[in-house]
């Protein structure tokens, strides 16, 4: 491979030629804190919802089953109105709408699948709580996702200004919180 004398390498290291300010290294730690204990709590849930619902219904997988397949299948659908929902609202108030409709109904499905343990052996209402809990779980993915997205569209590009290194490596970092959330949650 010939040398150009015009080829500089890319510098991958926050030591690029824009140092990085105290309040951007400040910012950085919180958004990797934020993405590990959003992406540590997704993945918790992700992998107790199948052991709660084996509780209410012992004999069969077929209401894990259910909820995934159903969960998934309508997030595909849905997902491309985050874009939408994103680029026209202000992102201070979209951020803050996300947050509180993820938790409230987080809450909810959590509640449906605690109140369906009460009712163990009657059918039709275990039917009618996992089709709440579905529905719920649904919309709070909805939002969790939306202020995922929103994050990392906007956020990360403000807080990194005009430093590519920097960039680089806050990506590069919230992709290994949410992989090693992936790994290390149960």
């Amino acid at each position: 491979m010939a040398e150009d004398d015009d080829y500089e390498p890319v510098r991958l290291s926050m030591q690029a030629d824009n140092p990085i300010s105290p309040s951007a290294r400040s910012a950085y730690w919180r958004v990797c804190a934020l993405e590990l204990i959003a992406a540590f709590g997704d993945r918790l849930w992700l992998f107790a919802i199948p052991i709660l619902f084996q509780e209410i219904w012992p004999r069969t997988l077929l209401p894990v089953a259910i909820y995934n397949f159903v969960l998934y299948l309508v997030l595909v659908m849905i997902m491309p109105y985050a874009g939408t929902l994103i680029d026209s609202r202000p992102r201070m108030k979209l951020m803050a709408t996300t947050i509180i409709l993820d938790n409230i109904f987080v809450t909810f499905s959590c509640a449906f699948t605690f109140t369906a343990s009460f009712f163990i052996g009657k059918d039709h209402i275990l039917w009618a709580l996992l089709s709440a809990t579905i529905l719920s779980s649904i919309v709070a993915q909805f939002f969790a996702n939306t202020g995922t997205n929103a994050l990392e569209k906007d956020w990360i590009p403000i807080i990194s200004g005009s430093n590519s290194g920097y960039l680089t490596n806050l990506n590069s970092a919230l992709r290994r919180v949410d992989l090693v959330c992936k790994f290390i949650a149960p």
